[in-house]
This record gives structure tokens, sequence and C-alpha cells, in this order.
């Protein structure tokens, strides 16, 4: 039985301990000795119609009147008793209630607050979500982004291998060229020096060259002029004459060396 069919059932015992105090209105009154003195139903109240139905020794509804009044007491003590136990469980029951209402209105407040709470974590969750997926769009990106850096390192790691191999190529080759130059530079000077040799050698030549071109040229003017002065006598004669002839018309012309 819940709280509520019990509070009916405490509110249908009260109502019938309250007709039950009233009296029985359903019992008709019987005739006293005195119809004038007999009260109409309705001027009295039910406890003094019985009262003055005792008073006048009824013996009928008396003794009815008095084996149902101790029916009654005795039903109305029980009902009393059990209206106290009522009572108390109406009190016990009620705070029961007041305690249910308040921790009913708590959870109700609890409730409000969970769902403040849950919509709360809700709108976190989604931007949560939101920012998680933004977060793996970058990821991808900059995972897509990191790969084609490998990439580029990776070709840049190749580049410089072989830029490593032709400068280690290119050490080598200078190497071998500084020697290769070197060599050649030695030889280069031991040519130069040969030929500076060969052109002291040149030069004291030209000089010598020089002084027998100076000597021929000498040689050559005295050929020459004795080529001239060879003469034969008749020649010479005739050239005398031809002076001795002409050496009072004008002077001989002078003879000059090519």
């Amino acid at each position: 039985m819940d709280i509520w069919t019990r509070e009916e059932e405490l509110i249908r015992r009260n109502a019938a301990i309250d007709s039950r105090d009233q009296g029985n209105h359903g019992t008709p009154l019987r005739k006293s000795r005195s119809i004038s003195k007999i009260p109409i139903r309705g001027d009295l109240s039910p406890e003094k119609r019985t009262q003055f139905l005792l008073k006048n020794d009824d013996p009928f509804y008396g003794k009815e009147t008095r084996k149902k009044k101790a029916t009654d007491e005795d039903l109305l003590a029980s009902l009393r008793q059990e209206n106290e136990v009522l009572k108390k469980e109406k009190c016990v029951l009620q705070r029961q209630v007041d305690r249910n209402i308040e921790a009913e209105s708590k959870r109700k407040t609890e409730v409000s607050d969970l769902k403040l709470r849950l919509g709360e974590s809700q709108r976190l969750y989604s931007n949560a979500t939101r920012e998680i997926e933004e977060k793996e769009r970058q990821n991808k990106k900059h995972e897509s982004t990191i790969k084609t850096l490998q990439l580029r390192l990776e070709r840049q790691d190749e580049s410089l291998d072989k830029s490593r191999n032709e400068v280690g190529e290119l050490k080598a080759l200078n190497k071998s060229t500084k020697e290769t130059f070197k060599v050649e530079k030695e030889e280069g000077l031991a040519k130069l020096k040969a030929c500076e040799r060969d052109l002291e050698r040149m030069a004291s030549a030209y000089s010598k060259q020089q002084e027998l071109v100076e000597v021929l040229k000498k040689q050559k003017l005295h050929l020459e002029a004795a080529q001239v002065l060879q003469f034969s006598e008749e020649e010479f004669l005739q050239s005398l004459n031809w002076k001795v002839a002409t050496s009072a018309q004008a002077p001989l012309p002078e003879m000059t060396a090519s």
C-alpha cells in the first residue's frame, strides 16, 4: 500500500469516527412515555438526544444504546488508537514525502545541472571533435609537406653526394693538374732559360754579325774602291789625259761609297 492509498484510508476512517461520534442517524427514535418530551430530529445534537433518552429511561432504546455505545466506545478507542498510529505513520510518511520531495527537488536540480553540464560537455566535445578533425587535416598536410621535404632532402643528398664525388674528382684533377703544371712549369722554366741562353747567344751572334756586316761594308767599300782603283795603265793614262785636259775646264767629281 503506497502513501496515497494509506492517506485516503486514513481520511475515510476519520470520517467514519466523526460520523459515529455524532450518533447513529439511521436508527428511528421510539416513542417515550411522554410524547411531548421526545425531541424532534434536528432540534438536539446526537449526544444530547441520547442523553435525553437515557434520562427518560427508555428501556429498549437505553439498553440498545448502552450496548451499542459500549461497542462504539471500544471501536472508537480502537479506531482512535489506530488513528494515532496512522497519524504517526502519516507524520513519518509525510516527513518521508517531504524528504522525497526535497530529494526529488535536489535530483531535479542535479538533473538540470547535469543537463547543463551535459550540454556544455557536448558543446566542448563538438568543439574538441572539430579541433581534432582540423588537427588531423593539418597533420595530413604536415605529413605531405614532410614527405615532400624528405624527397627534396633525398634529392639534395644525392646531388650533394654527386657534388662531393665531383669535388673529389676535381680535387684529384686539380692535384694532377698542379703536378702537371709544376712539371710543365719546370720544363717551361728550363726551356725559358734555354731560350734566354739561345737569345744571349743569338744576341752575341747578332752583334758579331753586325760587326761582321760593318767589316763587310768596309770591305765592300774597299773592294769598290779597289775596283774603282783597278785601272789599266791605258785607262789610267787616258784618265790622266782626261784629267789634265779637263782640269782646266772643271774640277773632277768626288767619289761616294755606296
